[in-house]
């Protein structure tokens, strides 16, 4: 069986490439030779980009930052993701997700309908999987096409029971809830993948954060929490950021071009992370290391802080990893990951399951 991934691409966000690269690995080892459309600059075209970041470096171009983030990106979607140029014809089906590929809040998700809901190929052979609407409504202006686009999809499964209730309540239909592809690799597999970054020093204990609720750096009184742990332990910050971080709020332009596979060290081998992100918590879940999330509010999308609620409450952690920098930080470094085991394995048993179902393979 083959099957062709749509999800989004041309990123450099961690939590959207690792996830892409786990939807690939899930489905590898249902035995379904799985490819990415559109995943990266590929042959000629990823040697263009190339000769064009060195000649801005040259000339000292002030994209040139950005340009070397997107070129590690780039790295390990050739090295780690089966990138395709093309549609794939002979493909047997179109796995939609996961990420937030039905947030219609972003336009470039909504310029990008037809692609989200996989209306290149005929209905029987279009897929969701963890697919994440991630806000906790449809804006009216958008209901016809997205009802339309959930009601043509042979099987759906979506990331949050928000995204379930809001297909409920718009189309009537009954879908399920898969965790996040991520959770769906263990720590032993993540750590075949990750890479030591040449600039971190691997003596120095880190805290590590990672932000994505703006561009203009960490609120104020967090930096001040997260300064008074590194003082108080002895610890060095090493900040990860938001892609569109402004270049002069980058304090350290070396941080700012770590590569995916570089987020997955630095997540498995720091002492504690302050984030705001899913996709941090996620897997400092993952590596066993104590975090604290703080709430996140985007400018454009608002509250995105509902698949944190579920996360939490799943595993029973909400009563300690919730970022409050009125916390006494002789208790940072408490962590119960007690659940954990447990949930998340009735939780990849359910996602096995449901794609078994959806590509027909429990037919064979």
């Amino acid at each position: 069986m083959k099957a062709e991934i749509i999800t989004i691409t041309g990123e450099t966000n961690y939590g959207n490439r690792l996830q892409n690269y786990a939807v690939e690995q899930v489905l590898f080892k249902l035995g379904v030779d799985a490819v990415t459309y559109n995943a990266c600059p590929i042959g000629f075209d990823a040697l263009k980009f190339e000769l064009k970041r060195i000649i801005k470096y040259i000339i000292k171009r002030g994209s040139y930052c950005r340009d070397s983030r997107f070129y590690g990106f780039n790295k390990f979607n050739r090295k780690y993701i089966h990138c395709v140029k093309n549609h794939q014809p002979d493909a047997d089906y179109a796995v939609c997700g996961s990420d937030q590929i039905w947030n219609f809040k972003w336009d470039t998700i909504w310029e990008k309908r037809d692609l989200y809901f996989a209306r290149f190929v005929p209905p029987e052979k279009r897929i969701a999987y963890s697919a994440s609407i991630s806000c906790d409504e449809i804006e009216p202006k958008y209901r016809e096409d997205f009802i339309k686009g959930v009601s043509e999809m042979k099987s759906i499964s979506v990331r949050e029971q928000k995204g379930a209730d809001i297909i409920y309540e718009l189309a009537g239909r009954k879908v399920g809830v898969t965790v996040d592809p991520t959770i769906m690799l263990s720590r032993s597999e993540w750590m075949k993948i990750a890479k030591k970054p040449k600039c971190v020093n691997k003596k120095r204990k880190y805290i590590l954060t990672y932000f994505l609720g703006g561009i203009d750096g960490i609120d104020s009184d967090i930096q001040s929490f997260i300064d008074r742990v590194a003082e108080k332990y002895g610890l060095e910050i090493i900040d990860l950021y938001h892609e569109w971080t402004n270049v002069d709020k980058i304090k350290n332009m070396h941080h700012f071009r770590f590569s995916p596979d570089e987020f997955v060290w630095l997540a498995a081998n720091c002492e504690i992370m302050f984030t705001d992100s899913f996709h941090g918590s996620i897997f400092s879940i993952i590596m066993d290391k104590p975090f604290r999330c703080f709430e996140r509010v985007e400018n454009i999308v608002g509250s995105m802080n509902s698949r944190m609620e579920q996360l939490f409450g799943e595993i029973g952690i909400s009563d300690w990893c919730t970022g409050n920098t009125a916390e006494n930080v002789e208790n940072i470094f408490y962590k119960n990951y007690n659940n954990v085991s447990s949930v998340w394995s009735k939780d990849r048993e359910k996602a096995y399951n449901y794609l078994k179902g959806a590509l027909g393979l429990n037919e064979v």
